[in-house]
């Protein structure tokens, strides 16, 4: 009859496994990749020192403007969203050789 019922060291093995299984099947999702290339993107701009000249340049257009630190918000996130769209949208170069 013992052999029947678990003990709680194996109903804790069993459920460490099924808590993580669980936890690396949710981050098999699509949706869930966007969120650490973003973070990429946003500090390989960060070090190339892309972003600063950006802003830089928002600055120079709204940055005198009451809720200009909105506008620039919104204006580099446009920049950006356009930099990165251009770069999916652009055919491959033909190879002229």
């Amino acid at each position: 009859m013992q052999d029947r019922f678990a003990t709680s060291d194996q109903l804790l093995v069993i459920s460490l496994s099924l808590i993580t299984q669980r936890m690396f099947e949710g981050m098999k999702g699509f949706p869930l990749l966007a969120v650490p290339f973003f973070v990429l993107t946003g500090q390989l701009m960060l070090k190339g020192r892309l972003l600063r000249k950006m802003c830089d340049f928002a600055n120079a257009l709204v940055g005198n403007v009451r809720g200009g630190l909105a506008m620039i918000n919104i204006v580099v996130s446009l920049f950006w969203g356009r930099s990165l769209a251009w770069q999916l949208l652009m055919p491959p170069p033909l190879d002229r050789s």
